[in-house]
């Protein structure tokens, strides 16, 4: 996954989902979508089905009172299944105060079985 991170502005973390690259052939079908969170804000990107998978989609978590020690952002792609539900893919968990403590970082982000 392709993600960009913004330090904290005036109590606002920054974060753009950009797009995810080499899902299995089956992921690609089940209309793969970013969920990403912290603390108790969720948000998700729109579920595509297309072989590339391009979003460029911006969210904004509050964080007005400043990271804690040992808070994480937590970033996931999944899929909904033919029958329902959904499926988990991989993700990522990024501590906060690693993001809110520099420059504004855009990487590859290799997913991994968070759950």
């Amino acid at each position: 996954i392709r993600a960009r991170y913004q330090r904290r502005v005036r109590g606002r973390l920054l974060v753009k989902i950009l797009k995810v690259r080499h899902l299995l052939p089956e992921a690609v079908m089940a209309q793969p979508y970013v969920q990403i969170g912290f603390r108790d804000q969720t948000f998700q990107t729109t579920p595509i089905q297309s072989k590339v998978q391009v979003w460029n989609d911006d969210f904004v978590f509050k964080i007005f009172e400043g990271p804690k020690k040992g808070e994480k952002l937590t970033i996931e792609v999944l899929g909904h299944k033919m029958l329902g539900g959904e499926e988990f893919y991989g993700g990522i968990v990024v501590p906060i105060e690693k993001l809110c403590n520099q420059k504004p970082l855009e990487n590859w982000i290799r997913l991994v079985d968070i759950r």
